[in-house]
């Protein structure tokens, strides 16, 4: 003869299951915090700032040097879809000025909204993403064979070549995690610039908090 249940003992089949963990034991995240730097290379094409009789003719490839930083803060849609806002705060060196010149920029600056796809659930995560914003990129160009810049007003011209203000492209890359918080960043970033034209590739590492 078998023993009766025990009150309280019996699931029925629409009882709802326990909640699922994640890998870590803990809720998604739901923010996002990060930190890159990198450099990039575009098309310039245009005049100069420094010197407007500076133009790039014909138009062709600069490196929008020395260096840029790309500070993001975001937050989780899904555990897959991040939506944020990006700087880009380019640093630019190596220009030469005259007398009769412009001042010489020193920085470039950018920010974009930024919606970024996940995939996978491992360590190791790719992504791609789309970006729009507005703002400045700057290009180095050489102008060498004007020999009218430096203090002396004999040296040869570099001078730098804007692109934007608007700017859109999309990016991709990886994130990989260092632990379940913390991650490694390696990505690049496009940017379609106009009216000013550039078409700029940006290559960034970094490290990024989830929390």
């Amino acid at each position: 003869m078998s023993a009766a249940p025990v009150a309280g003992t019996v699931q029925r089949p629409h009882d709802k299951e326990p909640a699922k963990e994640t890998p870590s034991g803990n809720e998604p995240a739901k923010f996002f915090l990060g930190l890159g730097v990198g450099s990039g290379v575009g098309w310039a094409t245009g005049s100069g700032e420094i010197n407007s009789t500076h133009v790039a003719d014909p138009p062709g490839l600069a490196f929008a040097q020395i260096v840029h930083l790309t500070p993001e803060l975001g937050y989780f849609i899904s555990p897959d879809l991040l939506l944020s806002v990006q700087a880009r705060i380019q640093f630019l060196s190596g220009l030469t000025t005259c007398a009769e010149c412009a001042p010489a920029p020193s920085t470039a600056i950018a920010a974009f909204a930024k919606l970024t796809w996940l995939f996978g659930s491992d360590k190791l995560r790719p992504y791609v993403s789309a970006s729009a914003g507005g703002g400045r990129i700057r290009h180095v160009a050489d102008f060498s064979w004007f020999k009218q810049c430096g203090s002396t007003g004999t040296e040869g011209c570099v001078d730098s070549i804007p692109a934007g203000a608007v700017l859109l492209g999309p990016g991709a890359g990886i994130i990989y995690e260092l632990s379940p918080n913390f991650g490694f960043v390696a990505g690049l970033n496009t940017q379609v610039g106009f009216p000013d034209f550039t078409f700029n590739v940006d290559l960034n590492l970094g490290l990024a908090a989830q929390f």
